[in-house]
């Protein structure tokens, strides 16, 4: 218990007959040198000096009842209106000062209410002077027929024991019984209790078919599965549950195929366009190389004395300002041929069925067997599986044409021979 000098008066005298009250003047200094007797000093001022006396007092330790409580319930909590609360087998217990605790005798508490109970009796008080008081739950019933055994409420006329003498209520519900309007206490039927409808899923609570009564909640989507991937999306894997969590992300290509590399997915790899191969370009000239067209993959690189190609710059043997003695294929069984005489439409075709390059550099044409040289077919250079056409008859040419075009006269008839400058019949 604290030290309260409020409840105490200090008079100081000096020696004569006269004595000063100093309750105000004084301050406290506890000495708690010795637990087991501690002390409290009053300090006070003599006449504005500096002298200090202390009285020593030893504490009294009063214990004081700070709460009660119902230690042990009573036997009996469950009452039929008109019963009296019964204390039998009711502890109560004091709280004191210094937490220690001691059962009181039910006799010096007061116990309310003190009288017949009735159903609005919920509790009951227990209390005694000067501590806050406690409390024991309690229920209390209507009265119960003998005959019949249902409830007796003294507030309805109504024979509980006849059906007829009771008006019918709101219907049975999950919690709710159908009682009396009149008494609401006759029951007609019971509380129809809860009946679970189909089980809980992802987005759906299991409910009461008759109500909103609660049984399971949603139980959520299971995340748990795989991520999505490129081609395959990440759903819930609950059961009967397909909800799509994350779609697939397609497939994500890079800058596209090229020639030497697939074009591939930039998430799984998957090739989705094959390495598209060199396309080569236009064939090697005396100054350009034949390179592929998309990238820069050289086929063949430019030669200008070596298999030239460029049939615009190749003029009477030569390659530009080069002299192209290799240019065409001088090998006897690399030959043109006559591959057609149209005399109606005044041309003569002279084809290249070889792989090679042909010149017709050395070659003649003629119609008269015993002038095999009548004729020089003017330089040119035929491609592998090309064909050059050579005029006949025809006046009315342009000035390449008539470079073109042989110098005799041809009828149907008439033979037609291509020699070689040995004079070699080829065609």
């Amino acid at each position: 218990m604290p030290f309260l000098p409020r409840l105490m008066t200090v008079f100081y005298s000096n020696g004569s007959s006269t004595y000063k009250n100093v309750t105000n003047e004084m301050r406290l200094k506890p000495d708690f040198s010795n637990p087991d007797n501690p002390k409290v000093h009053l300090v006070y001022g003599i006449d504005g000096l500096n002298a200090v006396k202390g009285i020593e007092f030893n504490f009294v330790k009063d214990l004081v009842i700070e709460s009660i409580f119902v230690s042990t319930p009573p036997t009996q909590t469950d009452y039929i209106e008109g019963d009296m609360f019964d204390t039998t087998d009711m502890v109560i217990k004091a709280g004191y000062s210094d937490f220690s605790t001691q059962e009181l005798n039910t006799s010096s508490l007061t116990i309310t209410p003190n009288r017949a109970l009735i159903t609005e009796d919920t509790e009951i008080t227990i209390s005694m002077p000067g501590v806050p008081p406690t409390t024991q739950p309690i229920s209390v019933s209507f009265s119960i027929c003998d005959d019949c055994g249902k409830s007796r409420n003294p507030k309805c006329d109504c024979d509980p024991c006849d059906e007829n003498e009771h008006e019918k209520g709101a219907v049975a519900t999950c919690t709710t019984a159908q009682i009396c309007k009149k008494c609401g206490q006759y029951e007609f039927a019971p509380a129809l209790g809860h009946t679970a409808g189909a089980m809980a899923t992802c987005t759906t609570a299991q409910t009461c078919i008759r109500c909103v009564y609660i049984f399971n909640p949603v139980l959520g989507h299971d995340e748990t599965g795989d991520p999505a991937t490129c081609t395959t999306a990440k759903i819930c894997l609950r059961q009967e549950c397909d909800f799509i969590l994350e779609h697939e992300h397609g497939h994500t290509g890079d800058e596209g195929a090229t020639c030497t590399t697939a074009q591939s997915c930039t998430l799984c790899l998957k090739e989705l366009n094959p390495a598209l191969g060199h396309s080569p370009g236009a064939i090697a000239t005396c100054t350009t190389s034949q390179i592929c067209i998309r990238c820069d993959y050289e086929y063949s690189p430019a030669n200008p004395c070596k298999e030239c190609l460029c049939y615009d710059c190749f003029i009477d043997g030569k390659c530009g300002d080069y002299d192209c003695p290799n240019c065409y294929s001088n090998n006897s069984s690399d030959y043109l041929y006559i591959s057609e005489i149209n005399i109606t439409e005044n041309y003569i075709e002279l084809h290249n069925p070889t792989d090679k390059t042909i010149s017709t550099k050395g070659l003649f044409i003629s119609n008269d067997e015993n002038d095999l040289f009548s004729w020089q077919v003017p330089v040119v250079i035929v491609r592998p599986d090309e064909t050059v056409y050579i005029k006949i008859n025809d006046t009315a040419v342009g000035t390449f044409f008539k470079r073109m075009q042989i110098n005799f006269e041809l009828n149907e008839e008439d033979l037609l021979y291509l020699v070689d400058a040995t004079g070699e019949i080829l065609s």
